[in-house]
Order: structure tokens, then sequence, then C-alpha cells
């Protein structure tokens, strides 16, 4: 079958007939590429079109077309292989309009907008500003989602501030609806600095019906302009609430902080409850324990003090510096005593310099030194230890060396090292290497890791995201009797430290959400739980402090009382097939959730629906119907809402820090105080973006 060219007067480069001949009937179409035959019938380009998409997926580019596109012919007629054809785009071969989609006029999560997938790539990947505008790469790949990037770092900053914008509108929205329904909110804040050596502050909003997962919100970063008083923190608070149209006065139920004098003072001149870090008492209980000196050096360090300042050395000039500014606290100081951060930074120092300071210290340093002939040498670890590892467990295990300044390493540290004994005993003997350890050494070691691995899955349990200090009450009894049931000396210590630190910052509101949660129990518990740890008020007391709490935060307006967030209904496991397991088959963790279970198992009722004649009368008839089986009254079941915002530790803030720390690295330090808030702000809010998918 003969092919020949289609000549028309409407011929151009661009037509598809360039590229292919057709027979005298117009039924058939030869490829001039690959000489296939195709139908072409009534004149149909379709399947010619589909043809150079699929096989031949470019096409003549524009510049080229006029001197490539025409055919060749030599003496004999043929034509010419285009190998040297270069190609164009696909989509200028389109000759018909792309039809609009219902997507093209609204944003999906399919094809996020441009905002979106900048602010995306800024605050979650780390990805500067002027990145957008010098890569190539990011532009084509823009540019195939029908996006098309600005030319200026400027651009693309007021890009992710717009989109700031639009996630803040969003959750005061959201905030109003809450506020709406009678809910209420806690805030949690801490101060941090960053790499360019500025001063900020983080807040996060609490509340159970702000996310379904993580349960509060991040307001962004305070800029922080000279000293911190307690009033300027105060002011600064209140300023950032207001944005979001949130009462500081009426609307917030509690305040979290750590320990330092100044967030007391603040948490001392505000009206709402002021919750110390729980997580921070157990790290100064640690310090307590593991971390304090001796009495020869207690003695030494006060001979330094009657010696003058210019005949020490630089060192230990600073050192008594650093001691005098933590050991006399003042009342506007903004150093963070309390956090044990600085005194646990110091003892570490002096350990260095006198290492019998310490208790634990020289068993410590034996387990450092045989770690680091392996961790030193990968030679050691894979001939002689991982084969060791590898026979035993089926997979290999690293040795893990400790972070002198993080007590939860120790622990880590000392629980793998626990693990790999008999394997670590094995390759040192092939190494003749003599490091022996005495039985009262393993003993030892033995104590130190249950009373560790104990504070550890306690600390965990108090820093989860939908912690409160109901279930903070069960984690630290839960810890105190498993300590109080290993007989050890040290263990006994750490209870100790642990009830002494806890019952510094215990709110005594949690006895009245226990009371809330679940009055059965709270009652069960009469005989068993220990009054001086968890004090509880009288039930006149409780009813005042319901009462106090009410007229504080709400308008006692008449309200339906299905509405939502006035009642929650708990999903809880079926406790029974967990308390038939015994004792000895669970861990410690699963014995810790299963007690948090149990606390926050409360039968399914509905509020009844009273209006305010006199609260104090019905706040009391409602505790007596709650106390013989009846229903948690209205007044009740919003009391037990707002203190169920109220987190037991200022985790949140520290977590903030750590992805601002991520964001204002060494190579991005000259970010504005705008642009780290922004950016900030959707980091978290992407993030929980994520875990709800």
């Amino acid at each position: 079958m003969e092919f020949e060219e289609v000549t028309s007067k409407s011929q151009n480069s661009q037509s598809v007939w360039s590229r292919f001949k057709r027979n005298k009937e117009k039924t058939q179409a030869q490829c001039k590429v690959c000489s296939k035959v195709l139908k072409c019938v009534g004149g149909s380009t379709t399947g010619l079109l589909k043809h150079l998409k699929a096989i031949h997926k470019k096409f003549f580019d524009k510049e080229d077309n006029s001197a490539t596109s025409a055919t060749t012919e030599d003496v004999s007629g043929e034509v010419s292989r285009p190998s040297e054809i270069t190609y164009a785009p696909a989509d200028e071969m389109a000759t018909k309009k792309k039809k609009a989609k219902l997507t093209d006029f609204y944003s999906s999560t399919s094809k996020p907008s441009l905002g979106v997938t900048v602010s995306r790539m800024v605050s979650l990947d780390g990805i500067p500003f002027s990145t957008f505008t010098q890569s190539e790469d990011l532009k084509r790949l823009f540019q195939k989602e029908d996006h098309i990037l600005p030319k200026s770092p400027n651009s693309i900053r007021e890009i992710v501030l717009k989109e700031k914008e639009n996630v803040m509108k969003e959750l005061i929205s959201k905030i109003k609806k809450i506020l709406s329904d009678g809910g209420k909110f806690s805030i949690s804040y801490d101060e941090w600095t960053s790499n360019h050596n500025r001063r900020y502050i983080s807040i996060n909003l609490h509340s159970k019906q702000l996310h379904d997962t993580c349960r509060f919100k991040n307001l962004g970063l305070i800029r922080i302009h000279g000293s911190m008083s307690a009033e300027k923190c105060i002011e600064e608070l209140n300023k950032r609430l207001q944005c979001y149209e949130i009462n500081l006065y009426k609307d917030v139920v509690a305040s979290i902080t750590d320990g330092c004098s100044m967030m007391k003072k603040t948490g001392r001149l505000l009206p709402t409850f002021h919750q110390q870090c729980i997580a921070h008492a157990v790290q100064l209980a640690v310090v307590d324990i593991f971390y304090k000196r001796s009495p020869i050096a207690l003695d030494s360090c006060s001979e330094q003090e009657e010696d003058t300042d210019e005949d020490m050395p630089l060192v230990q000039l600073v050192r008594l510096q650093n001691e005098r500014r933590v050991t006399i606290p003042n009342e506007d100081d903004t150093s963070d005593e309390e956090d044990g951060g600085v005194e646990f930074t110091r003892e570490i120092i002096e350990s260095q310099a006198r290492p019998t300071e310490f208790r634990y210290h020289d068993i410590l340093s034996k387990i450092r030194k045989t770690i680091k002939i392996f961790k030193k040498s990968p030679k050691k670890n894979e001939e002689y230890l991982q084969k060791y590892v590898l026979s035993e467990f089926g997979m290999e295990y690293e040795l893990i060396l400790d972070v002198q300044t993080r007590w939860s390493s120790v622990a880590n540290m000392v629980s793998r090292f626990l693990m790999l004994r008999n394997c670590i005993t094995k390759a040192l003997l092939d190494l003749r290497i003599c490091f022996e350890f005495s039985q009262e050494e393993w003993r030892l070691l033995s104590e130190l890791h249950g009373v560790l691995e104990t504070v550890k899955i306690t600390t965990e349990a108090l820093c989860q995201r939908d912690a409160s200090i109901l279930t903070a009450d069960v984690a630290m009894k839960f810890a105190i009797k498993k300590l109080q049931n290993t007989d050890s000396s040290l263990s006994k210590e750490m209870c100790a430290a642990l009830k002494k630190r806890y019952k510094e910052r215990r709110l005594l509101e949690a006895s009245v959400m226990q009371y809330l949660a679940n009055a059965d129990t709270y009652f069960a518990n009469l005989l068993t739980d220990d009054f001086e740890l968890f004090p509880r008020p009288s039930s006149n007391q409780m009813c005042e402090m319901i009462v106090a709490l009410l007229r504080r935060t709400s308008d006692f307006q008449q309200r339906e009382p299905d509405q939502d967030g006035y009642h929650e209904t708990q999903t809880v496991r079926t406790l029974s097939q967990s308390t038939s397991i015994q004792d000895n088959q669970m861990s410690n963790k699963e014995e810790l959730n299963l007690e948090i279970q149990k606390a926050l198992a409360a039968p399914n009722q509905s509020a009844s629906n009273t209006v305010d004649e006199n609260l104090s009368s019905l706040v009391k008839v409602e505790m007596a119907l709650w106390e013989n089986g009846g229903q948690r009254g209205y007044y009740l079941t919003i009391a037990h809402q707002h203190l169920g915002t109220i987190p037991p530790t200022s985790v949140e803030p520290e977590r903030i820090f750590s992805s601002a720390g991520y964001i204002c690295n060494r190579l991005r330090t000259r970010l504005s105080d705008e642009s780290l808030d922004a950016i900030s702000v959707l980091r978290t809010h992407y993030q929980q973006l994520r875990m709800a998918r």
C-alpha cells in the first residue's frame, strides 16, 4: 500500500499530518518515525495523537519546527528518517480547550493550593524562602501542577504569612464555637532562646474539643524585648489571647508552666489555677537521688566560697557564680532554678572534676569505658560482640552510650548493657581484656535499672498528649507503689523524693477531678490513698471549689443538656479481660495503662438541665445524687469538662521549642520574629493534620 504526503493550504509544522503519511483512500496513515500503520477513517486524528503521546512522548519544538518539520527527500524520492528531529510538549498539539472541573474552584487535599504547598514545605521540610526562587527543579515541579512560583524570597514569605492568617481564622472560628457551647481552655507557656540569641514565649491552648488526638493548638511565639517580669508576661499573654478572641481571666481555667520564680509569680497573679509541670518534679527527684553532692564536696565548696573571687581560677569563679545564682533565688529572677537544669549541668561538670561526689559514678564510668571499647572500634564490635548477639537474639543490638545531662539516656544505656551482659562478657574474654564486674556491681545495676525504668514509664505517661491531672495522679500512685514494693534502699529513697516533689506541685483540684470522673472509684480508694500526698477536700470545700470555678468561667445561661461539649461519652476497653491477666504476665507499662483506663471509666450519663437560681444549693444536690449512683448533673458536668482541659506538664511548649530550633537553625538564624511565629504555627498545624489522617 502506498502512502503519500498530506498537503493543504492551512498545513503547518504544528499539524498532526506533518508527522504522518496517508493513503489515497484516506482510511489509513503511516507514522514517519516508526512506519506504523494506523486507522484514520473519516479524517479522524484521535488515534494518531494517542500514538504520538504513547510511543513518541515528545513533539517538535516551536523554534525548530520550521527547520526540521519539513521532510527532505533524496534523489530517489525516499523520505529521510527524522532521527535528528527535536520535540515539543504534547499540550501544544491539543486542538480542543480543556473543560473546567469542579476542583478548579476550590482547594482539595489531592491537589493543594500554592499557599498550602509552599507553607507546608517551609514549615515541615525546613526549606528556606530563597530555595524556591533559586531551584530550577522546584520551579519545574510547580509548573507541572500549574503553579507559578514568585521570583522574590519576600513574595514567598508573604505567601507563608497569608497562609498563617488563614489557619488563624479557621482556629478562631473553632474557638468561638467551643466558647458558645460553654467550653473553656487551659494554657501552657514557657520561655526559649533561639540561635540568634532572641528570647520568645511559646503559648499553647488546651482543650479536648480543639483536636481529636492532640487536644491542643499552638498560638505561636511571642518575642521578648528586654527583661521579662511577671506583670509583663501577663500583659503579653493577654495580648496574644485577645488575637484569638479569648479572655484570659474568664475563658482560661488553668495555666501550666515550669517552676522558675517568674512563672510562679505569674501563676499567683492570675486568677486561674496554676499547675507546675509534674515532669519537672520527676526530673528534680532524679537529680536529688542520683546527682546529689557528697558532704566532702559541700565542705570543699564552702571553703572555696570563703576565698576571694580574685584568687580563683576562671572556671571555679564561673562555677561559684552559678552556685550563688541558683542557691539564692530572687522573686523576679527569670532563671529556672526549680527545673533542675542549671543545677543538673553544674553537678555534671563538677562530677568530671571530682568523680567521688556522685552516687553510682564509678560503676557508670566503668560501663561507659566498656561501651567505648566497641563503639570506637567497628572491627571489635562486628567480629567479637555482634556474633554473640546474633547467636543469642537472632538480630543485631548496638550498645547505647548515655548523655551525661540526660538521666533517661542513662536508663537506656543500663537497660541495653544488662540485656547484652552475657555477650559483652564473652566478647571481652575473646579480646583478652580484663574488665570484670563483681556480683555486687551487677546487683547495683539491676536496682538502678529497675528504679529508672519505673520513673521512665511514669514520665512517658505524664507527657502523653491526652494526659490530665487525673491520669497524673494515677501515674504517680503507680510509680510509688512499684517503688515501695521493691526491696532496695535506692527504690525507697527515690520513692521519698518523688513524694516530696509531687506534693509541692499537686493541685487540690486533682481530687475534685477524680471525684467528678467516677465517684465510686473516688470513695473506693478512701482507705488506700495517702492523704498526706493526695489530700482530699471535704464535701463543703469541694462544693465551694466547684462553685468558684463555675462563677469565674460561666455565664449560666440555660442550655440544652445534650449539646456537644457538655457531656463526653468515653469508650473504654473491657477491663474485666485485662484484670484477669496476672501481674507477672504484664509489663509495667501495660499495668500503668490499665490503671489509667480504670480511673477514666465512668457510666454513660446525660447531664440534667437546671437554671441558675441558687448555685451552691444546686451543686450540693447534684453532688448528693452523683454520690448515690445518680446522674452527673449539669453543673458538675461543666466543672468536669473545665478541669479536664488541664494538662499535668508543660511538655507542649518544649515540643514547640524543639520545632522552632529546627526551623531557626544555623543556616536560617536571620528569620524575622513574624516569620518564625508563622512557621511555628503552621508546622504544628500540618503535623496535626498528618496525625489525623
